[in-house]
């Protein structure tokens, strides 16, 4: 019963601590290594604060040619656009 014990704890602390089901925050660079395993070139990356959440605006070239923005929300490294 000990055992079982724990692992509830650990299983608890964990997915609260963001280790468990989500990506939990990124940095910059990550979200431009996201970005750039795409098969998008980075022409520029920000941080800028929208609605009380921190977003990544990252400029792309696409592989067409295409000049595009695109927001990645900090705390979860989900792509917004």
């Amino acid at each position: 019963m000990k055992r079982s014990i724990k692992a509830a704890i650990l299983a608890l602390i964990l997915s609260h601590n963001g280790l468990a089901n989500d990506v939990g925050p990124i940095s910059l660079d990550q979200a431009t290594k996201q970005v750039i395993e795409k098969g998008y070139r980075v022409l520029a990356a920000h941080t800028e604060e929208i609605d009380n959440k921190t977003i990544y605006l990252i400029k792309v070239l696409t592989p067409e040619g295409l000049i595009r923005y695109i927001q990645i929300d900090a705390e979860t490294g989900e792509l917004l656009n």
